[in-house]
């Protein structure tokens, strides 16, 4: 009701409330009376509650006192200060008390406005310049100078410098250019058709823009009719004079016809003629499209034979330059721009800098490994280097490139990305994350590639596939990936080398000019401790460089497994296939596994029991019966419990599982199954344990709420390592949706509220379960925000999959579903092992390669790079192999017979006694790190016959991966879906001057809401200050107390 006010009604409560007031005032002069001083105070109030709306209609109150409350004491104090006036009118004079009165009520009217806080809102629009950030790819690959170049690649390159021995070159490129753009410009038109409800409603709202695009078509036809006549009549050979002969009939008679049936279609109304005609040309235009690059390099080819041994020798010198120079002839290269050349200023012969800096301000960076801004192509460092002198440019990193520019400038002021690089990204991180990114805030990514089709004569290791770590009596399975280029028809030699010794060779057969096969290589250690493997190609002649035809990397090897007992009832499917990965692929893992009720064979004589141990020897997997004592279940780092009858486990095995979990640091993975698990189980120790809660009862739950669904990861789920199939958040999410919807899960009565949720289930056919919010400031949408996020909170713990939940020092996990085999659909075992390798390296922690029984000591990985944080753990158990969490131990780091560091370690809560420590290594080589402490000397010890000392080795190299000089042409592919992804373009040596329009706008007016603050300013504080100083002052000089 208050807020269908309008400011007339307000005006006229505000003014017949005035009035009013003024007449009881009256009255009290002749019928004092305690009542009239009420209702004088209620019409006060309620002039000032109609200000406040008045004022409200104008300007935002930010006050979080009630208006009302604040009118009531406006009029409340409205009458004290008219009831002191009357009582101090006899004391002083009029004029004095009639200003005492004018002073009071300034003063609270002052102060009433400061507690209504009123803040001014309004929209504030700025024009800012755009930048546009320019991206050179400095990496190694770069300084290569490319050598296997065809005609069309040389003139192409050649022309960015003018030569003019090319003047006379033949018009293709123009002619491809013409063609691109025309058929460009038909595909995004049928596009719109498509995108609109049917082909009239499309015709309805672009009328004059498509008048306009068929008339600009008609145009760009009429040149390529032209430019096809003048050029077939050069003498090519016969093949490129009938390409040329095709090509031009087909513009001169079909598309050109073509083009004016779509005219007369769209003059008369004729949707879907229009549209026929529309997609008749552009499948003419692909025709040539498809077929033009050949006869392209054919006529380049000819016209290249046809100059003079002079004009060639200077053509290929010129294009016989490095990558990273060429990139600064790109930017310097000459643009046939469409600018008025009379405006003032206007350059003759502008370059694409030149022309691009006419619209943007352009930032520049250089990259390699990291990422560096410089100032423009006066920078000589930014185009210079020799080959395999600096290490930071032996990988090439977009992803950082890309994040660092998004860190260092706003949406609103980037206009585009221009990248020149040869497009081999070969870091561990992809970068799609920052081209979605880039995609969603409309910036779009431009591409040059530098570097030709064919790379130079070589040899060369693409990738390499091993392990960096393999248990004691295991093989090392090795992949390489080898690349041979103009080598056919000659045989190479490949070694495996270990520890400097020749332990495996193979001879491959060159059967391609670009040759590619993947070799494999197997060496059986005889025992622990970290080996040195290196992978030879022997050299050819031929080559351009031989540092690439080595990949030297670490294995350890080490006995230090995580012992799993794995229990259920019947073979279902998730335990066969569990059985299967750990026992038969895993070799991390030393499997006991006790199916309860296993199928079996009538009349068979039954064989003597086997008790599940750790203490088995590894390989012996199978066992008949669960662990005797409560030792041997403490032995364990990892439970699985399956579907298993309520009776399959005594009290005293629930009492050892409970002490091996709280105390000792197992992981507690439960399966949920339809008959049992854990529905029928009403066991205290089971229902503590579990991050969920239920309602025991011995009915089975074969229903599931519904036939299908797709498990979905909750915010907990994106970021955890359980979790995580992709490095890249984006791709992870992707992945998740790929996976084989899931026919069955237990419902919980919800999760406990220490538990956490990291996926929950999402019926096939919906969207999502709440709509995304972003608030936009104000304290409404925060609000709706915070409720839609409880929400989803709320539906993902009803919907829980996945949830874990620590116990004392150890983890407990349940699964909701047991169809995590269905992750194989399609795809064999790659994700449904790395969810569970993930699941046993986070429940039990990583294996670490050194030490003993009671002490281990490993680092995250075995070769690092100088910028590379290196994570050290260790693992400490008592004498009962309980987890010490008071232990003070120390890492020492050591290098050519010197200790160089030492560091403390410091113990990582509610974990089964890791502990862990950040090293950081800049110079390369190899470090050996010792384990330090007293708690460490008491443990070997213990250990009379083991080694001397708990030790372990790392690589420190400039590159984990030394691919950057392994596959050098350039990666048109990975370009083409960067550009694609982000709505930007492709745009080679001969079409440089489409990037011009390929940006954003030069100029963007930004419109913000700004909010000022009218009551926390100076002035009003010293208004409200001076008014009652000034009436302080004057009540004193009058007598007045």
């Amino acid at each position: 009701m208050v807020n269908s006010l309008g400011v007339a009604a307000l005006c006229g409560i505000l003014v017949v409330s005035i009035i009013l007031w003024f007449v009881i005032h009256s009255s009290l002069r002749r019928f004092p009376h305690f009542f009239w001083r009420i209702a004088g105070a209620a019409l006060a109030g309620l002039a000032c509650w109609s200000i406040f709306q008045i004022l409200g209609q104008t300007i935002a109150l930010a006050t979080s006192w009630p208006l009302l409350g604040l009118s009531i004491a406006g009029g409340v104090a409205t009458e004290w200060i008219v009831g002191l006036y009357h009582f101090e009118r006899s004391l002083v004079a009029p004029a004095r008390g009639r200003l005492l009165l004018g002073l009071r009520f300034s003063a609270l009217i002052v102060l009433l406005l400061i507690l209504a806080q009123p803040v001014r809102s309004f929209l504030e629009s700025r024009e800012i310049d755009r930048e546009v950030a320019i991206i050179v790819d400095e990496s190694d690959s770069m300084l290569l100078s490319d050598r296997r170049l065809n005609a069309s690649e040389r003139m192409d390159r050649a022309a960015l410098t003018g030569l003019p021995e090319l003047k006379a070159r033949p018009p293709l490129r123009q002619i491809g250019n013409l063609v691109q753009s025309i058929e460009s410009q038909l595909t995004d038109e049928t596009r719109a058709f498509d995108a609109a409800p049917n082909p009239q409603a499309a015709v309805e709202s672009r009328i004059e823009q498509l008048t306009g695009l068929l008339e600009a078509l008609e145009a760009k036809n009429i040149e390529l009719t032209r430019l096809l006549e003048s050029t077939r009549t050069i003498p090519f050979p016969a093949e490129v004079t009938d390409q040329l002969t095709d090509y031009h009939k087909r513009s001169h008679d079909s598309i050109s016809k073509t083009l004016a049936s779509a005219k007369q279609a769209l003059e008369s109304g004729d949707a879907p003629e229009l549209l026929e005609q529309i997609e008749v040309a552009r499948k003419e235009l692909d025709s040539i499209r498809r077929t033009l690059p050949a006869t392209t390099l054919k006529a380049d080819e000819h016209h290249y034979r046809s100059l003079s041994e002079e004009a060639r020798s200077r053509i290929n010198q010129t294009a016989n330059t490095t990558r990273l120079e060429l990139t600064r002839r790109i930017l310097e290269s000459t643009i046939r721009a469409d600018k008025d050349a009379s405006q003032p200023g206007q350059i003759d012969d502008p370059t694409l800098l030149d022309l691009l800096s006419d619209d943007y301000n352009l930032r520049f960076y250089r990259y390699a490994q990291d990422v560096a801004p410089f100032n423009n192509l006066s920078d000589e460092s930014a185009f210079t280097g020799q080959l395999n002198t600096d290490p930071t440019r032996t990988q090439t990193d977009l992803t950082r490139a890309l994040e660092h520019v998004l860190d260092t400038t706003t949406p609103e002021s980037l206009a585009g990305i221009l990248l020149l690089s040869d497009g081999r990204h070969n870091s561990q991180t992809l970068p799609e994350d920052s081209l979605r990114q880039l995609a969603i805030q409309n910036i779009p990514l431009c591409a040059v590639p530098v570097g030709s089709r064919l790379g130079p004569i070589d040899l060369s290791i693409l990738d390499l596939k091993a392990p960096e770590s393999i248990y004691l009596d295991d093989r090392v399975v090795i992949g390489a990936e080898i690349k041979a280029d103009g080598l056919l028809g000659q045989s190479i030699e490949a070694e495996l080398l270990c520890n400097g010794a020749v332990v495996d060779t193979r001879t491959l057969d060159i059967s391609d000019v670009n040759f590619r096969s993947e070799i494999r290589f197997a060496h059986r250690p005889e025992e622990k401790g970290i080996l040195d493997y290196q992978i030879f190609l022997k050299p050819t002649e031929e080559e351009l460089f031989e540092n690439n035809n080595s990949w030297d990397f670490k294995v350890a090897v080490t006995d230090d497994r995580t012992n799993v007992l794995l229990v259920d009832g019947y073979p279902r499917w998730e335990f066969r296939y569990l059985r299967n990965l750990f026992y038969g692929r895993d070799k991390s893992v030393h499997l006991q596994y006790v199916l309860l009720n296993p199928d079996e064979i009538y009349s068979a004589s039954e064989s003597a029991p086997v008790y599940a141990s750790a203490s088995r020897p590894f390989g012996q997997a199978k066992a008949t019966k669960l662990p005797r004592a409560p030792e041997d279940w403490r032995l364990f780092d990892v439970i699985i419990l399956g579907d298993i009858k309520p009776d399959a486990l005594s009290s005293r095995d629930w009492q050892s599982i409970n002490e091996a979990v709280t105390r000792r640091g197992t992981m507690l993975v439960c399966i949920a199954g339809a008959r049992y698990m854990p529905h029928a189980h009403d066991n205290e120790t089971l229902q503590t344990l579990l991050p969920v809660n239920y309602t025991a009862d011995t009915e089975g739950r074969f229903e599931s709420p519904e036939p299908f669904f797709k498990i979905e990861l909750t915010a907990a789920g994106q970021a955890h390592s359980v979790t995580s199939q992709s490095s890249s958040r984006a791709l992870n999410s992707e992945r998740w949706a790929s996976f084989q919807p899931q026919q069955w899960r237990f419902v919980s009565d919800g999760v406990k509220e220490t538990a956490e949720v990291l996926a929950s289930a999402l019926a096939t056919g919906t969207i999502g379960t709440i709509d995304d919010v972003t608030p936009d400031g104000s304290p409404g949408s925060v609000e709706a925000a915070i409720e839609r996020l409880a929400n989803r909170k709320t539906i993902e713990q009803s919907n829980a999959v996945i949830s874990t939940i620590r116990a004392g020092l150890g983890k407990v996990l349940f699964l909701n579903t047991d169809e995590t085999w269905r992750f194989r659909y399609g795809v064999g075992d790659t994700y449904h092992h790395r969810f569970w390798g993930q699941v046993m390296r986070w429940g039990a922690g990583p294996n670490l390669r050194s030490g003993n029984d009671f002490v281990r000591l490993g680092s995250d990985r075995l070769s690092y790079t100088p910028k590379d944080p290196i994570t050290v753990t260790a693992k400490l158990l008592d004498a009962e192999r309980r987890p010490m969490t008071d232990a003070k131990i120390e890492v020492e780091v050591w290098k050519d017979g010197e200790r160089l560091n030492q560091q403390r370690m410091s113990y990582q809560s509610d974990s089964s006694g890791l502990y862990e420590s950040s090293l950081s290594l800049t110079r390369e080589g190899s470090y050996e790190l010792r384990l330090a402490g007293d708690d460490v000397e008491q443990s070997l010890a213990r250990n009379p016959g083991g080694p001397e000392n708990i030790s372990t080795e790392l690589l420190v190299v400039s590159t984990r991966n030394p691919v950057e000089l392994a596959e050098l042409t350039a990666d048109r592919d990975f370009l083409n879906h960067a550009t694609q992804l982000t709505g930007g373009r492709l745009a080679e040596l001969h079409d440089l001057d489409s990037l011009l329009s390929a940006f954003g706008a030069p100029k963007e007016v930004l419109t913000e809401q700004r909010n000022v603050t009218l009551w926390d300013t100076w002035p009003m504080l010293l208004a409200f200050l001076g008014f009652l100083t000034l009436e302080w002052t004057l009540r004193r000089r009058s007598g007045l107390v």
